[in-house]
């Protein structure tokens, strides 16, 4: 995935990997994302057992599917109309200050803001290079030194 790196879907647990129409990936590429590192790690065996224990929460891979063939059917949807993450219920009762950054962002500067795999890193599709300065400025305030933020642009 990492040594040829275009946009793709991935399934399972990560080892089943499509890559994405020309004419999807073009909708994805030069798309900026912030990487968020809270100043905390979250046990990728918890967050599986968690969600485990609470599928009310877990969209089923039928429902998952239907979702992205709408998303790829559709020229002009927003990559942020097909972004979730079933972890983020269950990690986000236990670890709070998660949630309450991604409102945070999501409040002040209108991010979409999602947990990316189990935790505990956090992302933001971002469009102007403003934004990243007042996220910087969030984050410090929430973890201090032992949180940080990286910028990433889809190629």
């Amino acid at each position: 995935f990492f040594l040829d790196p275009v946009p793709s879907i991935v399934r399972g647990r990560g080892e089943r990997m499509e890559p994405l129409s020309e004419s999807s990936a073009e909708r994805l590429r030069g798309v900026r994302l912030l990487l968020i590192k809270p100043s905390f790690p979250v046990k990728t065996s918890w967050a599986y057992s968690a969600l485990a224990a609470d599928p009310e929460h877990y969209l089923p891979a039928e429902r998952a599917e239907s979702r992205l063939a709408e998303w790829l059917a559709t020229e002009d949807a927003p990559v942020r109309d097909l972004l979730f993450n079933n972890f983020e219920p269950v990690v986000f009762r236990k670890y709070i200050p998660l949630p309450t950054l991604k409102k945070r962002l999501e409040r002040e500067l209108d991010l979409p803001v999602l947990m990316s795999g189990s935790g505990s890193t956090l992302f933001a599709l971002i469009e102007n290079k403003e934004e990243v300065g007042s996220v910087r400025e969030c984050v410090g305030d929430a973890f201090g030194e032992e949180g940080w933020v990286a910028e990433a642009r889809i190629v």
